[in-house]
Parts: structure tokens; sequence; C-alpha cells
């Protein structure tokens, strides 16, 4: 009798933990701020693929990253990228790691394009098996190309990006 409620106890208590998010289509949107010295910067992305199991999920998003300094210099990015994203725990409560990488345009009077690469750890907490809460850090790293002088013809490489605190859904 004993083994009996044991068992039936730790059903009750193992049971709710093993939700999980099922195979299929996964939508996520996230909104964060940058973290710069004397800046005001925010990042607004939006990222659908595809969960193969609890563990795994790989997809495409795009979105909005924004700079703007004190002196009124702004920089603004659109990135483009293939997301993958490894849950940890298989509950509703999960930390995960996650990768982004592609390339940029930059929206500014030179349309520059570059790499666009910001590794993520954070943590899930589900309130269904189709619905959850997200909060991340995220570093973002963007490698520009730009002309140094229209007229001189060299190019240079400038690094931008910072350190991102994130919360959002996924659906």
């Amino acid at each position: 009798m004993k083994k009996i409620i044991f068992s039936i106890i730790l059903m009750v208590i193992i049971i709710p933990t093993i939700q999980a998010q099922e195979k299929g289509y996964k939508g996520m949107f996230n909104a964060g701020w940058i973290l710069l010295s004397e800046n005001t910067s925010f990042e607004v992305l939006t990222v659908h693929g595809y969960q193969f199991n609890p563990y795994l999920f790989v997809g495409a998003g795009a979105g909005v990253n924004y700079y703007c300094t004190s002196d009124g210099d702004d920089a603004g990015y659109i990135p483009i990228f293939v997301d993958v994203r490894g849950y940890l725990l298989k509950g509703k409560i999960s930390p995960y790691a996650e990768a982004k990488i592609g390339g940029q345009i930059t929206y500014n009077e030179n349309g520059t394009t570059g790499i666009y690469f910001a590794p993520e750890i954070g943590c899930k907490f589900a309130l269904s098996s189709k619905f959850a809460f997200n909060i991340a850090c995220e570093y973002i790293l963007h490698r520009e190309q730009n002309i140094a002088g229209i007229y001189s013809g060299r190019s240079c490489y400038i690094d931008t990006g910072g350190l991102c605190l994130k919360v959002g859904v996924e659906f």
C-alpha cells in the first residue's frame, strides 16, 4: 500500500513537469535592451522554425537592432539569420543555449552589409505545451564592411555590438 501511495505521489509531482514542446512549427518574438555605455540601444527579433524534439529547435529569423548615442549619432541593423536552440531539460522550466548567425543590412546612408553573430543563454518558463516566456542574456556582434572615404577606395571593418538582456515569448 505504501508503494502505491508513494508511486501516485511521485506521478503527481513528475507528470506536470514533463510538459515540453511537441514536434512541429514554433514561433518566437523577443525584445531586448543592448547594454552599451552612454547609448540607448535595443533589439527586436522574430524567429520561426521547427521543433524537432524537446531538446532541439532550428529556425530562421529577422529583426532590428538600433543604437543611438548621447550625441545624436545612430546606427541600425537588420539582421537576417539562422537560429539553433538547444534546451537542456524537458520540463516546464528549462535553461537553453542558442546561436544566431547570418548577415545584416545597415540602414544608413551607406547601406552597407556585414556579418551578424549572437550567442545566447537563457531560461524558458512554459505556461503550456504551446506557450512559454523566455529571459535571456545574449552577446551581439555586428561586423560591417565600410568604405573608408568615398574617394579613397579603401575598405575597413567596423565591429559593433554588446551585451543584450532579453525577454520573449514562444508560441
